[in-house]
């Protein structure tokens, strides 16, 4: 494989076996990031390139995310369309969804074989339809951050996006707990939290 094939085949595994998989779904594509654009959540599957790829490697993972825009709107954090993984309330690396359930860097390179490079990112991309499928509902989340599960977060972020999005959805016995549970570990931004979204939304 030359210099050129290398980027071909890392574009190819975007624009043809993932972007196949995710036809149906209607995901769109922009450079190497395929998103979902839904009423209130923004899903996404970015492709990262690692800062030691060369000319004669590229290294990178995937990274899976969904943007919560009823939470943006309240804390007023501007996101671009598609989010940077960054912004997202649920991210996940791809690897974790496979069999090792670790961090998972692939390499392309002059030498390497490529075939088992995208049949493992196949699976994986499979195996998150699932996930896209459940958490295409606001409640979702709340179900999954009410039981302590974090992804991507931490657990005082889980709690403040437990906080704000109960409230909007009108979810009280949820609100009170992610309430109690932030008093407990920071009062006066608790405070601050719970007197603004008194009256949101509005």
């Amino acid at each position: 494989m030359n210099k050129m094939d290398i980027q071909a085949t890392f574009s190819k595994i975007i624009s043809e076996t993932v972007c196949a998989i995710l036809k149906e779904y209607e995901f769109k594509k922009l450079r190497s990031t395929l998103y979902l654009n839904a009423e209130n959540i923004i899903t996404i599957v970015d492709f990262q390139k690692s800062v030691n790829s060369t000319k004669n490697e590229c290294i990178f993972t995937v990274n899976l995310g969904f943007l919560i825009k009823p939470i943006c709107k309240f804390l007023a954090r501007k996101y671009s369309i598609p989010p940077h993984i960054s912004n997202c309330q649920w991210k996940e690396r791809i690897g974790f969804l496979l069999e090792e359930k670790k961090d998972k860097w692939w390499h392309i390179s002059c030498e390497g074989e490529v075939d088992n490079i995208v049949n493992e990112v196949a699976g994986g991309i499979k195996k998150f339809i699932p996930i896209i499928i459940t958490h295409q509902e606001l409640l979702s989340f709340i179900s999954e951050w009410r039981t302590g599960k974090v992804q991507g977060i931490t657990e005082l972020g889980r709690l403040y996006d437990l906080l704000i999005l109960s409230k909007y959805l009108g979810c009280q016995e949820e609100y009170l707990l992610a309430s109690n549970q932030l008093h407990n570990c920071d009062p006066v931004d608790a405070k601050y939290y719970m007197d603004k979204l008194q009256f949101w939304p509005g």
